[in-house]
């Protein structure tokens, strides 16, 4: 059971309390499936719903079963609904970074999650000797999602699954060790505790019609965690983004690449 609220801050008894809502979410859902129950029962725009765990955000192709795992271990789980609001709302997409080649003897086919462009099925170089963390790394390079938080559920030929990433001697532990073979498959996921503030899927960003680029620059460096917004590129569809201009030309909706900013 899914209690959403529409406050950050957390569900108390009284009178000034933020309206609570419940929901039994099916065994297998995502986060967007959620979305979508809300939208029916609010009838309030499921594009601009921000659910948060914490203060971390959740994003649409989350499994609802990751946030039960990260729960403090009780039938009823407690999320906050927010609206983005006010002036353009803006998604921002963070694109492969490349800083990395990744290099081996055995090949890894990943299975991306929704929030990454492009082909969802990719072939990745690995090396049975190189740890987990060093992998998602790799898996960074390939697809641009955060190696933070990142966890691979190795798909078995038989069937079968295990969940890599979730304990801290994962990371430090090899490929082989962890049973990873040449010709493996693997559903990459993010540990909802994770998802802030450098989320691997869209970012929302809020922006006033009469600011600057420079200034949605600095905002999206911040969102996405990167130190210095000069090694950002912004690109509406295949037009670079300028910085000295302003920003009455973009939709709201509209969805941003960027690149660079690698951490």
């Amino acid at each position: 059971m899914f209690v959403p609220a529409q406050a950050p801050a957390a569900a108390t008894a009284g009178p000034d309390a933020p309206p609570v809502e419940e929901f039994d979410c099916a065994e297998g859902g995502l986060v967007g499936d959620l979305k979508a129950m809300l939208r029916q029962r609010t009838r309030l725009p499921a594009e601009r719903m921000v659910l948060l765990l914490g203060g971390a955000r959740l994003h649409d192709g989350l499994p609802l079963a990751h946030l039960a795992a990260a729960g403090p271990g009780t039938a009823a789980l407690v999320l906050h609904l927010q609206l983005a609001a006010g002036g353009v709302h803006l998604l921002v997409r963070r694109e492969g970074q490349g800083h990395r080649e990744p290099r081996g003897p055995c090949r890894l086919t990943l299975r991306l999650p929704p929030g990454v462009r492009g082909a969802r099925q990719r072939p990745l170089a690995v090396d049975p000797g190189q740890s987990f963390g060093d992998l998602c790394r790799d898996v960074q390079a390939a697809s641009g999602l955060a190696p933070a938080g990142m966890l691979l559920e190795l798909l078995a030929p038989s069937g079968g699954r295990q969940l890599l990433g979730a304990r801290r001697t994962d990371h430090a532990s090899t490929l082989a060790e962890l049973g990873i073979r040449d010709g493996c498959e693997a559903r990459v996921w993010h540990a909802a505790e994770e998802l802030c503030p450098a989320s691997p899927f869209d970012v929302g960003v809020d922006v006033a019609p009469a600011g600057q680029g420079q200034e949605l620059y600095a905002e999206v460096a911040r969102q996405l965690g990167v130190a210095d917004a000069a090694g950002l590129a912004l690109y509406a569809g295949g037009a670079a983004l300028p910085r000295e201009q302003g920003l009455s030309g973009l939709a709201d909706g509209m969805v941003l690449s960027a690149f660079g900013g690698g951490r």
